[in-house]
């Protein structure tokens, strides 16, 4: 068996899955998150996850239409895999695809936080019921309760 070959379909058919189960509701997105839009009309706003590219793409068009401007995931490769946050690399994707060096990472894993602090970024953390931000072994520049909350950390 190609072993590539092979990952290729595996994420092709859990991006598939993927999408279907937000497209049924099964999996919405947080009720905050119409706080961004404020946030996209002063400032460039890119999507950066370890999700699948496809699966990201599909969110941003489906959940969220025209708010980011440029969306950044994980391609279909076991590398890109391995390369998942903490690793910077997607974040640098993200500021490249902005044309920019500096910006904010929005999280609520402690990867999100270690992530952006190797690419030279702050970080936010969302204090959502499934992210400890008090356990974390490395402190998030700001922790704020929701979505809502950010646009006084960036103004402030």
């Amino acid at each position: 068996m190609d072993r590539d070959a092979w990952w290729r379909a595996r994420e092709r058919h859990a991006s598939r899955r993927t999408n279907a189960r937000v497209r049924s509701g099964e999996r919405p997105t947080y009720p905050d998150v119409g706080a961004l839009s404020t946030l996209s009309a002063d400032q460039p706003l890119a999507l950066v996850t370890n999700n699948r590219t496809a699966t990201a793409e599909f969110v941003a068009t489906y959940c969220l239409p025209g708010l980011f401007d440029a969306v950044v995931g994980r391609k279909p490769t076991i590398e890109s895999y391995r390369r998942r946050k903490p690793e910077p690399e997607f974040l640098k994707r993200g500021l490249a695809a902005l044309d920019t060096e500096s910006g904010c990472y929005i999280g609520d894993r402690e990867t999100d936080v270690i992530a952006a602090q190797r690419a030279g970024i702050e970080s936010i953390v969302i204090d959502r019921p499934h992210a400890d931000s008090d356990g974390f072994a490395i402190a998030p520049d700001h922790v704020v309760d929701s979505l809502y909350g950010i646009e006084a950390v960036i103004d402030g």
